[in-house]
């Protein structure tokens, strides 16, 4: 049996030269052994494999899907109403203590429940016993103030006063912002907190310090659209004294009770931001260093990254580096491409060596 290559015939076992054209126009000679083996196998190659073709096939149809362009529809806020101004007085008793018939007075028009919130009718304020599960029954008067004073105090939200009725105690006080969730755009209600205010907000709130908020320890529940505070209200005596509370006002000698604690429901939202953000303008980031007005004209920043702590406590100190000036002088000549941190940033080549 012979084979065949470049036109001519080849025999078992025979060594035969081969032309082959390179690629500069030259004749080569190959070398080529051809062995019985190697002849037998190419011969014995099986040929293309045979298929049926298939049946049963068609197009499948065009299924055309209908896309409601969000953008289009306009957005409808539910609470978008400030509180009407009211009061009303909520009589709060320990969870073990069921409140007698008549306790609490019609004229007040407040809810009461055993041990839990207690709502007065017409406002969105609320109250709770946090005194443990006894005790003697106390009162609280709670009034909404219109929202023109809040606006006079420099309160973005709503301004009322809590003031104890008789014996005092620690208390959890509520304000339910449901109706005016979406006052201030979205997300509003998700960035309110009780803060507590002087008492001559109410009186000559053009003065500076009369408009100084302090913060009080705030729970702001985004399901029950509420947020609330404790704090202990103050007891003024008939000398007119007073002991105790988050804050003490003065007050008339021949007055029994407390004086109202001017409290604010306003937006506590830091440059950190909050359960949903913050829509106002945020400072460049406390942690992060920036200088500017070298000689060079550039602007540098600095952004640390914080790191978990090693068992060796040899942890490495990561950051993120921006350089304005480092980007001078790029052109479409030169490699301009950016870091993966973008233009401008870089951070450190970080490596373990051993």
């Amino acid at each position: 049996m012979a084979g065949w290559a470049g036109g001519r015939s080849i025999r078992p076992g025979v060594r035969h030269a081969v032309a082959v054209a390179g690629a500069t126009g030259l004749a080569a000679y190959v070398l080529i052994a051809w062995s019985p083996a190697a002849i037998a196998a190419a011969a014995s190659a099986p040929g293309a494999p045979q298929t049926q073709a298939a049946t049963g096939l068609g197009h499948l149809g065009v299924h055309r899907l209908s896309v409601t362009d969000q953008t289009a529809q306009a957005a409808s806020p539910a609470g978008v109403s400030w509180p009407a101004a009211g009061s009303g007085e909520a009589t709060l008793v320990p969870a073990t203590v069921t409140p007698a018939v008549g306790a609490v007075s019609s004229l007040s028009r407040a809810l009461s429940g055993a041990g839990g919130p207690v709502g007065v009718t017409g406002t969105p304020l609320w109250a709770e016993w946090a005194g443990g599960a006894s005790g003697a029954a106390r009162s609280v008067s709670l009034r909404v103030l219109p929202h023109s004073a809040a606006t006079a105090a420099g309160v973005n939200g709503v301004v009322f006063t809590a003031a104890a009725s008789g014996s005092a105690g620690p208390i959890r006080v509520g304000l339910n912002y449901a109706g005016f969730a979406d006052v201030y755009g979205g997300n509003y209600g998700l960035s309110l907190g009780l803060v507590q205010l002087p008492a001559c907000a109410l009186t000559t709130p053009n003065i500076a310090k009369c408009r100084e908020q302090t913060p009080l320890q705030s729970v702001n529940d985004a399901a029950g659209a509420s947020v609330s505070a404790q704090l202990t209200l103050p007891v003024t005596t008939s000398a007119g004294t007073s002991t105790g509370g988050a804050a003490t006002a003065a007050a008339a000698p021949t007055m029994t009770g407390s004086a109202p604690v001017v409290l604010a429901a306003a937006p506590v939202a830091t440059d950190g931001g909050g359960p949903a953000g913050t829509y106002s303008a945020t400072t460049l980031k406390a942690s992060g260093t920036w200088t500017a007005g070298n000689s060079d004209g550039s602007f540098q920043y600095s952004y640390p990254i914080s790191v978990p702590p090693a068992a060796s406590g040899l942890a490495p100190a990561v950051s993120l580096s921006y350089d304005s000036g480092s980007i001078d002088g790029q052109t479409a000549a030169t490699q301009a491409q950016a870091s993966w941190a973008g233009d401008g940033w870089q951070t450190q080549q970080s490596f373990v060596e051993q």
